[in-house]
């Protein structure tokens, strides 16, 4: 996997910083266009279900709350970093859009539930990163995650029994 985002670094400082601010994080994330441009495509997709468009990160990082930006910002980077994957069938915005589905409704489970903001928020990362180990392999191991996914079609099968078997 690659390394921390120097974003999600600068961010992490602001906040161990006596005068962190959800506004700075935001300023912090306007200064790179790329994240900006993501964290805004996701906050105004159908996902979050707002009213309005949001048209600053700022705003977005007010409106979603410090722990889930951080997340966000990790997640995307992370995502990002792959584009195209020598793995038949595989596709990296698929697997990115089916864990921030899973993260969010993970972390309505959690609300609905009645859990605090810290357990929702921990809901979130748990499904944003539930499928990780599937990019690992797809990256480190592409011909023996595409031999597991050929396996699992054929036998009729789950993926993580092929890939059991395959591993």
């Amino acid at each position: 996997l690659p390394s921390l985002p120097t974003l999600y670094q600068k961010i992490m400082e602001q906040l161990s910083s006596p005068e962190a601010s959800i506004e700075s994080v935001g300023q912090t994330i306007a200064r790179d266009p790329g994240m900006t441009a993501k964290i805004l495509q996701m906050v105004n997709s159908a996902f979050f279900g707002l009213r309005r468009q949001m048209s600053s990160p700022t705003e977005a990082a007010m409106l979603l709350g410090i722990e889930t930006i951080k997340t966000l910002v990790l997640w995307i980077h992370v995502f990002s970093n792959y584009k195209n994957l020598p793995v038949r069938g595989f596709s990296i915005e698929q697997l990115s859009n089916h864990c921030l589905a899973t993260g969010l409704l993970a972390k309505k489970i959690v609300r609905e539930e009645g859990g605090d903001g810290k357990a929702q928020d921990e809901a979130m990362t748990a499904g944003l990163l539930h499928d990780i180990g599937k990019l690992v392999l797809a990256t480190s191991r592409p011909a023996q995650f595409d031999q597991a996914r050929a396996q699992a079609v054929q036998k009729r099968t789950h993926c993580w029994q092929a890939e059991r078997d395959i591993f």
